[in-house]
């Protein structure tokens, strides 16, 4: 699957470049005045909406691609092969994502209720250390908590071609969630709640 990802990158990088750019000068331009009081978590979820409208413009002819709306994201399917979502990484092109069963299936490469095989990747992007501007996009595919592999399209690294990870040492298997039972707090005889 990563050569076809490979020939994603070569036949649309340039679109997701420009749209990743395009969704973050729109975060700029219309916050200007409150990127002061904004927090991290706000400026992504605005470049992620400018980004994912700028996506959805671009690809609105071409019908390899589909956006699947869903009730907490976004996920753009290309030719029955990726399920791509739209993410911030860190340096070490890694998500932060809250851990719920969605996105440990998505990282763990496990159905999600969609028809067909799917490969999960990440179109994702780092920004500058100002967060000012986009200094990376990649094109992540994620095994668990790790990154399987990478392909750069805009950075240091956009030349250089896919970047193949070191295979974990044993095969990835989904976490077992530990569930607590509630308790029931006893109450005293003499009715306190002590």
């Amino acid at each position: 699957m990563r050569e076809k990802a490979e020939q994603l990158v070569q036949r649309y990088g340039q679109v997701f470049k420009d749209c990743f750019e395009s969704g973050f000068r729109h975060w700029l331009e219309r916050h200007r005045d409150e990127l002061s009081i904004h927090r991290g978590r706000t400026r992504s979820c605005c470049v992620w909406d400018y980004v994912i409208d700028q996506l959805r413009t671009a690809f609105a002819a071409d019908r390899r691609f589909r956006f699947i709306d869903t009730r907490d994201t976004t996920y753009i399917a290309y030719e029955q092969s990726f399920l791509i979502k739209v993410k911030k990484l860190d340096r070490c092109l890694r998500t932060s994502n809250v851990p719920t069963g969605t996105s440990e299936k998505f990282n763990h490469q496990l159905p999600l209720g969609f028809d067909g095989e799917w490969t999960h990747l990440y179109l994702g992007y780092i920004p500058d250390d100002l967060n000012m501007k986009v200094e990376q996009v990649h094109l992540t595919c994620p095994n668990g908590s790790r990154v399987a592999w990478s392909i750069p399209i805009l950075g240091d690294l956009a030349s250089q071609g896919a970047l193949q990870f070191p295979a974990a040492d044993h095969a990835m298997v989904p976490p077992r969630k530990r569930i607590r039972p509630k308790t029931v707090k006893r109450r005293s005889a003499a009715g306190d709640g002590s």
